[in-house]
């Protein structure tokens, strides 16, 4: 795994972003599980992630050509390295921490977060798959451009409600016991109240039913 270390080691500093192009041109939510989540460098050295997807909650495109995926149905999404090196990181970034259940609009949890995404990345593409199965939430944006044809699509990557959790998936990382799978919910719903709080840091938070903490 050695030859990864040039894109791992700038995960930290990269930060986050969720730009690509392989669901439908749409402003669009859509419920997604992972069924692979892989690294390939035979022709592109390139991050891919095979999503398959659960439910389309709300869809409306611009372009009359481009339907809402049907559920089951399987899209592409692909980090490519070989081309701007800290947007890859940062993209790459901004669909490992929605998958690790942190909400990267946290900055206390999304800091903390990112001293454990280059062990993630490496433990993510390992020969056993330990992504397949996890659930992730999807958000997409048209964006119009001046030059004609060339609009894209902007990807929000979210926590989902059936995630594991930050905590549970260092855990799994680390060879920990998986802790059992939440039922699926039929819709996104809104999250449930805080919990008690805890010290951190010499500070007091209020911890967030999506794994998050927010100060008090």
């Amino acid at each position: 795994m050695a030859s990864l270390n040039r894109f791992f080691s700038g995960l930290k500093s990269a930060g986050v972003s969720g730009r690509g192009n392989y669901f439908p041109y749409a402003n669009a939510l859509y419920r997604c599980e992972i069924s692979r989540f892989f690294f390939k460098d035979d022709r592109k050295a390139v991050f891919v992630a095979e999503i398959d997807v659960i439910e389309t909650v709300k869809y409306a495109s611009s372009d009359p050509n481009k339907l809402a995926p049907t559920p089951g149905e399987r899209r592409s999404w692909i980090v490519d390295t070989t081309k701007e090196l800290n947007m890859a990181l940062r993209d790459l970034n901004g669909f490992l921490l929605p998958v690790m259940g942190v909400d990267v609009s946290n900055k206390l949890l999304a800091e903390r977060a990112l001293d454990e995404t280059e062990a993630f990345a490496e433990y993510a593409i390992s020969a056993n798959n330990p992504l397949g199965g996890a659930k992730v939430n999807l958000e997409t944006f048209e964006i119009k451009t001046k030059a004609k044809g060339n609009d894209f699509t902007v990807h929000n990557w979210l926590p989902s409600p059936e995630s594991i959790g930050f905590e549970a998936w260092i855990a799994k990382m680390r060879g920990g016991a998986a802790p059992a799978k939440a039922p699926a919910p039929h819709a996104i719903s809104a999250p449930g109240p805080a919990l008690a709080p805890v010290q951190h840091g010499g500070k007091w938070f209020l911890p967030q039913p999506d794994g998050s903490l927010r100060p008090l």
